[in-house]
């Protein structure tokens, strides 16, 4: 076996022979740029570190025994060895166990074995890097013909290791000749994808600079008072100041740190009151670039909460790192039933799916339900909607939205408009005033980005995501605005059995509600019996009909200058589907609400 590996270019690092048909493990290498030295070898693990210029990480290869009682030695192997590797480290082979009950289809789910791979996991300070390609590893026929799938194979890393390879992800290959899948991990992709267009995102630690409020006001005050000229001046400005003066965070805290050091040896050899001085400023500045980084990885991570305790820079970095590659698609099932992992294919096919749940109109009744009756509003809700907008109202609404929720394509967030909102304040609500009024606003105002949320651990189909709208601010002002004049009297018009949306209801009651429902159908004793329908409206509101929307808003009784302003927002927005980070082609939407 070692002359045929040779022969085909790979050298032996570590083995484990088999016992007969059943363990062994073989660890090969090809690459003459990778120094691996063996760590640790066991019947069930060989660890080795992995040295490539001037970085190190760490692998164990893992062919867990069948037997419990033996799996259970490996277990302690692991902890053992954790506690000898400090860095990146990951862990990949056969486990021969499951963590959750969805990785097991035909067989049984043992708890109490699921739980203490979990610990051991948890002891070892790892956690599951997921997997694309398919959802389990194992599969096998039993008595009956029933076929038995298992997910036992994965990779499993710690922090160190997932910030040293934030790209790198695990494939699932097609089995031949075994009954076990092949596992691929990509540390790297061999050919990095291609920038495409990335949006502009508005830095929140631009605004612990001096310099940079007066940067806002003056390119504000060049566009103004079209709003989005001015914002359009504010992005410019703001990308020339990060590269001419605010700089690259990183390369500023090596430097900083470089500097302290070498005053603090300086001050060891001999007394300088001058250098003592540059030693505290030094200081003042390096927690000042400190502070911008966590700021930095903060707004990245989309956390909503801070750790007490030390810088948490460490945390939101992973945090961030873990959401891109949670969200980060790498391959995906074709409408044509094929595989695709190239990015061009997976884009084209993106976009496509997209412009047809959103563009395609079907023919609709109107009348379809009848002349039921139908609440509308009172003649004080019509009044108050579509009263004159004050400054308050428009301040009220900039205030009370999340400082950092995820940007539109304009790249800016809340926390823009409430750290400058004397210098925009004017322009703004003249804004909100005119679209209450009716008058037209430019189109770019409207423009929304499409992000895909997987609804499942390991989507396999463009089906399998929620599409969010990302808006922009100055849209989300407009709108909260309206939000907030009606909402006093979504009474008048909600029925008391309506349980989503609605401030102090709960969509669980429904759960309980149904449970009730079934369980008298299933014990009562009449003898006209009983039926329940299940309707699943997959994507519902993103096929939602613009007529029949403003079908609806007319017979609810909604004032001609509300409903106007209503589909003035929903019918005017362009549409990009936001890929793996690019934004893709613009398209105009025919149906469905954001």
């Amino acid at each position: 076996m070692k002359s045929f590996w040779n022969n085909l270019g790979y050298q032996g690092v570590g083995i484990v022979e088999a016992n007969g048909h059943s363990g062994g493990i073989w660890v090969l290498c090809s690459n003459s740029n990778i120094s691996v030295r063996v760590l640790d070898v066991v019947d069930q693990c060989i660890s080795f570190e992995i040295t490539m210029g001037n970085t190190s990480s760490y692998c164990s290869a893992v062919y867990a025994n069948p037997h419990i009682h033996r799996r259970k030695e490996l277990w302690g192997d692991l902890t053992r060895i954790a506690n000898m590797i400090h860095g990146p480290w990951i862990v990949l082979g056969d486990f021969n166990d499951v963590l959750l009950q969805s990785e097991v289809r035909g067989g049984q789910f043992r708890l109490a074995r699921a739980e203490q791979f979990a610990e051991t996991l948890e002891d070892c300070g790892l956690f599951d890097m997921g997997a694309i390609g398919r959802r389990f590893t194992w599969y096998r026929k039993v008595k009956g013909g029933v076929q038995v799938a298992m997910k036992l194979d994965r990779a499993v890393i710690n922090q160190d290791w997932r910030l040293m390879f934030p790209e790198a992800y695990t494939e699932v290959l097609a089995r031949l000749h075994s009954d076990h899948c092949p596992l691929f991990t990509r540390c790297k992709m061999a050919k990095r994808a291609t920038k495409g267009h990335r949006p502009f995102r508005f830095q929140a630690a631009w605004m612990t600079h001096p310099l940079f409020r007066n940067v806002v006001d003056t390119a504000w005050n060049r566009g103004a008072p079209d709003v989005v000229k001015c914002l359009l001046e504010v992005q410019k400005d703001a990308t020339s100041f990060n590269k001419k003066v605010f700089g690259n965070i990183f390369v500023k805290k090596r430097e900083l740190e470089r500097l302290l050091n070498d005053v603090q040896i300086t001050l060891e050899s001999r007394e300088d009151q001058q250098l003592r001085v540059k030693e505290q400023f030094l200081h003042q500045e390096l927690n000042a670039v400190l502070l911008q980084e966590e700021l930095l990885w903060y707004q990245k991570s989309r956390e909503q909460w801070v750790r007490c305790g030390d810088r948490n820079t460490k945390f939101f970095h992973l945090q961030t790192v873990i959401r891109r590659k949670r969200n980060k698609i790498h391959g995906l099932y074709l409408e044509d039933g094929s595989w695709a992992t190239e990015t061009t294919t997976l884009e084209m096919a993106a976009n496509s799916f997209f412009q047809k749940l959103f563009s395609t109109r079907e023919d609709i009744d109107l009348d379809a339900m009848g002349p039921f009756p139908c609440p509308s509003l009172s003649t004080e809700a019509c009044q108050k909607l579509v009263e004159p907008v004050t400054s308050e109202e428009v301040e009220r609404a900039v205030m009370t939205m999340s400082s950092f929720k995820a940007p539109g394509p304009d790249g800016f967030q809340a926390i823009f408009y409430k750290e400058f909102w004397d210098s925009l304040s004017n322009d703004v609500c003249r804004l909100v005033k005119r679209a209450f009024e009716g008058e037209p606003l430019n189109a770019a105002i409207f423009n929304t980005l499409i992000v895909l949320i997987p609804k499942v651990e390991v989507p396999f189909s463009l089906r399998e995501f929620r599409p969010i709208s990302l808006c922009n601010v100055i849209y989300k002002i407009v709108t909260k605005v309206l939000v907030n004049r009606f909402r006093p009297f979504l009474s008048e018009i909600i029925g008391p059995l309506q349980g989503g949306f609605i401030p102090g209801r709960g969509t669980t009651e429904n759960i309980i509600i149904a449970q009730e429902i079934m369980h008298f159908m299933r014990n009562t004793k009449s003898r006209k019996g009983t039926m329940a329908f299940k309707i699943d409206l997959e994507k519902a509101y993103d096929r939602v009909d613009w007529r029949f929307l403003e079908a609806t808003l007319v017979r609810f009784g909604f004032p001609k200058a509300t409903i106007n302003l209503i589909l003035n927002c929903v019918t005017s927005s362009s549409l990009a589907v936001l890929w793996n980070g690019n934004r893709l082609q613009n398209f105009n939407p025919k149906r469905g609400l954001r």
